[in-house]
């Protein structure tokens, strides 16, 4: 599969799960992957498994929280490879099991910030790509979400 051969595309949150998926899926087609997340040796994990199976990725560890870190993601993937193509915003926080009642604020405070900032942070970093670093417009940008989004927690009341 070639679809992607010569696309530039950062995954975050490609350390495990559905990113982890993305990156290698995105490789497979060809594309050169900035595999980003917070957990450096599961994303290096990504990595190998990626370069072992013939495709091109760097890892970028980066908290999607953190502006200046995402900022410095969106340098590193356009600094080694020229430009980019897409930004998957996949990085997400499943947080607490436990009912939304004993939920700490602090547990709550942390979801959003990954959940909904950190995916706007994602949005709007990739979308500041210099111009020259474009090939003809904007990047693709894709957001994922995952089951936990759409069913309650068993221990809801």
């Amino acid at each position: 599969m070639t679809r992607l051969v010569g696309k530039v595309i950062v995954v975050t949150g490609a350390e495990s799960g559905i990113g982890r998926a993305i990156a290698k899926s995105c490789a497979a087609a060809g594309a050169s992957v900035v595999a980003s997340g917070i957990a450096e040796s599961a994303l290096n994990e990504t990595v190998e498994q990626i370069k072992r199976a013939g495709g091109e990725s760097r890892a970028f560890v980066c908290d999607v929280r953190d502006e200046a870190r995402l900022s410095a993601l969106f340098s590193e993937a356009t600094g080694a490879y020229g430009h980019l193509d897409a930004a998957v915003a996949n990085a997400g926080m499943i947080g607490s099991q436990e009912a939304l009642v004993s939920m700490r604020p602090d547990t709550f405070r942390a979801m959003l910030e990954t959940n909904l900032v950190g995916a706007f942070l994602t949005i709007r970093g990739a979308m500041w790509i210099p111009c020259a670093t474009l090939r003809s417009s904007r990047p693709a940008i894709t957001t994922t979400a995952s089951r936990a989004t759409i069913r309650t927690i068993p221990s809801s009341p």
